[in-house]
């Protein structure tokens, strides 16, 4: 959403990287010229476009080897107008049975939409835990369910990810 206010924070020196965005909190200072592409990028994502994200300008600094391997199992196999359920990422990774474990990846997430914890949904669909937002949970909700209709994720009249958005098999997302 447009004016969804974003703080970064990023490392110094020859070459930066953003290594924190925090959606729904008071803006903060925007990135430095170095970083300017990467800020374009999250605006037009707020802007509900699809920008190609360049990955040499940000870091999982500070992330746990389990972490790593999900955001980037995520980044990898969960592209635009799909979703995946947190136990099926949990098995992907390596952790069957790892539902809460991926939930508190999510949770953590230090860059949002560039790592999109929006795709991860329970398994029957529901929106929850969604809160990379200071904000009240709904408003994260929300924005949740706004970054999923702008890929084109179709929701049935329950409010859940309808099943034929949901990742079957990794290997055919890669085919496609």
């Amino acid at each position: 959403m447009r004016n969804t206010p974003v703080q970064y924070r990023w490392t110094t020196g020859k070459e930066p990287k953003i290594v924190e965005i925090r959606l729904g909190v008071v803006a903060g200072t925007p990135p430095p010229p170095a970083l300017a592409g990467a800020g374009r990028s999250l605006e037009q994502r707020l802007a509900g476009e699809l920008p190609a994200w360049d990955m040499t300008q940000f870091a999982l600094a500070g992330v746990g080897d389990w972490a790593r391997k999900v955001l980037t199992l995520l980044f990898a196999l969960v592209p635009a107008g799909r979703v995946v359920g947190y136990g099926q990422l949990a098995a992907l990774a390596g952790r069957p049975g790892g539902a809460r474990a991926v939930g508190g990846v999510m949770r953590s997430n230090p860059l949002p939409l560039v790592y999109p914890c929006h795709r991860v949904v329970a398994a029957d669909g529901k929106l929850n835990g969604f809160m990379c937002s200071s904000d009240a949970a709904g408003a994260a909700l929300r924005l949740k369910r706004w970054l999923l209709e702008t890929e084109g994720v179709e929701f049935d009249a329950a409010g859940r990810v309808k099943k034929a958005f949901f990742l079957t098999d990794p290997v055919d997302i890669l085919l496609e």
